[in-house]
């Protein structure tokens, strides 16, 4: 498989949101073809009895995660296990489809070594989710679920759409990140609260 170094120059090339696409198209194919990357599998992912650890009652078999943002829409959970990643936070999901921001909507910083993402929780919605964690379940990783309101919800229905997600979600991740901190979704950080928290 050819490594990251190799890769780079390419896709500095295109637009971020176009090499995260690029990224997405090719980590997908280890969900419709595992069998394919088990040798990249067994020679990435470490496993170390110093890196294990229990945590809220699963098991993390090293302390490296990916955090949403990444893998919005759950579609490239054994890809990421593929890479060697301890466990994956999908998301965010909200409870419709969203297309986001207007683009361009993502940036490289390349002297900071860095993207800067004001996507604005475009995600496929909480139906499209559920279903491909149900074709995935259960996972041999652990797998948070990242979840926030859409856009168009005010913020006296936003306890609505996280209880919506929560009830649909629940049961398919190991752990649930209630997102109250976007920037890009108006009104969003008017929910960091303790009366909205404890209401939830």
């Amino acid at each position: 498989m050819i490594n990251y170094q190799t890769l780079r120059p390419w896709l500095y090339k295109l637009d971020p949101e176009v090499a995260h696409n690029v990224a997405e198209t090719a980590l997908r194919v280890p969900n419709i073809c595992p069998i394919l990357f088990n040798p990249f599998l067994k020679s990435h992912f470490i496993t170390n009895e110093i890196l294990k650890q229990e945590l809220f009652g699963r098991t993390f078999l090293n302390p490296i995660g990916l955090g949403a943002g990444f893998d919005k829409n759950a579609t490239m959970i054994r890809g990421m296990q593929i890479l060697g990643f301890g466990f994956t936070e999908i998301g965010t999901v909200t409870p419709k489809p969203q297309a986001g921001n207007p683009k361009p909507r993502m940036f490289r910083h390349v002297e900071e070594e860095s993207i800067q993402n004001a996507m604005g929780f475009n995600n496929d919605g909480l139906l499209s989710v559920q279903k491909r964690l149900k074709e995935r379940f259960p996972f041999t990783t652990p797998i948070g679920i990242n979840i926030g309101k859409n856009k168009t919800t005010s913020d006296a229905e936003a306890i609505n759409d996280y209880i919506t997600l929560i009830k649909a979600l629940h049961e398919l991740g190991d752990y649930l990140v209630i997102n109250i901190s976007s920037p890009n979704t108006p009104g969003l950080r008017d929910l960091q609260n303790e009366e909205f928290i404890t209401r939830l």
